[in-house]
C-alpha cells in the first residue's frame, strides 16, 4: 500500500525527496487495528422475496386515491387503506409506500407498479435529503428515510 501511495502521491514523494533514513511501514500491535471492519452497514433490503407479509400499492390518478392492500395472516381476509391525496400519481403511491412502511414494522413484500416508487425506495437507505421546495413530497421522503433506516 506504501508503494501504491509513493507512487500516486505527489506530497509524500515531495516530502521524502531528499530523505536518507529508512522507511518501515507495520500495523499497530493493537487487537482493534488488525480486526475486520466494514464501513458500509449490510443493506436492510432484500433482492429475493421474503417469507413474510407481501403489501401491494397502487394509485388512481382519476379519483386521487392511494391504495395499499394485503391479505392478513390471521384472518386470511383480504384488507385495505385507502387515502384521498391530490397530487401527481407517483407521490400518491410513494405516499401508500410509506403508510405501508409506518403500518408494517416488521419485513415485508413490497409490490408497486411505479417504476418511480420503486427508484425512490431503493435509494431511502443511507440517503440524505435535501431540501426541496414541495412540502408534502419532501414530508413522504422524509419519513421514508426514516422508516426504511429505522
Amino acid at each position: 500500500m506504501f508503494e501504491c501511495l509513493l507512487q500516486g502521491n505527489a506530497n509524500l514523494q515531495l516530502s521524502l525527496d531528499s530523505y536518507s533514513g529508512q522507511i518501515s511501514v507495520h500495523a499497530p500491535s493493537r487487537k482493534l487495528f488488525n480486526e475486520e471492519f466494514h464501513l458500509i452497514p449490510r443493506e436492510k433490503r432484500s433482492r429475493r422475496p421474503l417469507k413474510a407479509l407481501t403489501v401491494f400499492t397502487d394509485t388512481s390518478g382519476a379519483s386521487h386515491k392511494s391504495v395499499m392492500t394485503w391479505r392478513n395472516p390471521q384472518t386470511q381476509h383480504w384488507e385495505a387503506d385507502v387515502e384521498f391525496v391530490e397530487v401527481s400519481p407517483q407521490v400518491a403511491e410513494l405516499a401508500a409506500v410509506v403508510r405501508a412502511f409506518e403500518k408494517f414494522l416488521e419485513p415485508i413484500n413490497l409490490v408497486t407498479d411505479s417504476a418511480y416508487v420503486v427508484g425512490v425506495v431503493s435509494r431511502a437507505e443511507q440517503a440524505v435529503l435535501k431540501d426541496i421546495e414541495n412540502e408534502r413530497l419532501f414530508k413522504l421522503l422524509s419519513k421514508l428515510i426514516y422508516l426504511v433506516s429505522h
